[in-house]
């Protein structure tokens, strides 16, 4: 499997800027590795929307995930997990500072959200590896390289909306139906603080309205 990596990545950087970008995008739409992208979109001639169309409408016969090695994911999560087998919110923070990414930073979210994360900022040996397995990713450096795909969430209207749904039920742990107003403030200011102007005048009030 090393052997495919290499050589892809060696494919990868022959590409041109605009290849790459809709390699990135089709991986980023599929999850896919950037082989199984590569060789799709190549098929189609660079047309994105084709390639995409088809693979959704002829599912792959196989996991096209499979040049991403388990055992380097296991190692990996070794490197940060807690007695328990799980990253905990201190060494989750740990990990995503080793990606370049400040623990109030909203793609930490992402990631979260991209795992399936049934806690936020806690990750099981399960999520962790079939996570990343799903987003092609097997190391830090190929995690790091899709940071720029998981900011994208933020500017997409409908991917952000399934983010915000994603950390509001979690946030209820599922077993409230209103989620308490502290919790709902912090993450409406972490969520919302840098896209609606007047957060602030709502979340006083709801302070007024549930003090």
């Amino acid at each position: 499997c090393s052997d495919w990596v290499v050589l892809f990545n060696i494919v990868m950087e022959k590409l041109k800027p605009d290849q790459k970008q809709k390699v990135r995008d089709f991986m980023s739409f599929t999850t896919t590795k950037e082989a199984y992208a590569i060789k799709q979109l190549t098929k189609f001639k660079w047309n994105n929307e084709s390639a995409i169309a088809d693979y959704f409408d002829n599912p792959p016969p196989m996991d096209v995930s499979d040049v991403v090695s388990v055992s380097k994911l296991d190692a990996l999560l070794d490197k940060y997990k807690d007695k328990d087998g799980k990253m905990g919110p201190e060494s989750f923070d740990k990990f995503c500072a080793d990606l370049g990414l400040p623990s109030d930073d909203l793609v930490v979210l992402v990631i979260c959200w991209r795992l399936n994360a049934k806690e936020l900022y806690v990750v099981d040996k399960t999520e962790f590896v079939q996570g990343f397995k799903a987003i092609g990713c097997d190391d830090l450096a190929s995690i790091k390289k899709r940071v720029p795909d998981f900011k994208r969430v933020l500017t997409d209207p409908k991917d952000f909306k399934a983010l915000y749904r994603f950390v509001f039920n979690i946030a209820k742990m599922n077993t409230v139906k209103v989620l308490d107003l502290d919790t709902a403030l912090a993450l409406w200011d972490q969520l919302l603080g840098a896209k609606f102007g007047l957060l602030s005048d709502w979340s006083e009030y709801m302070q007024n309205v549930f003090k």
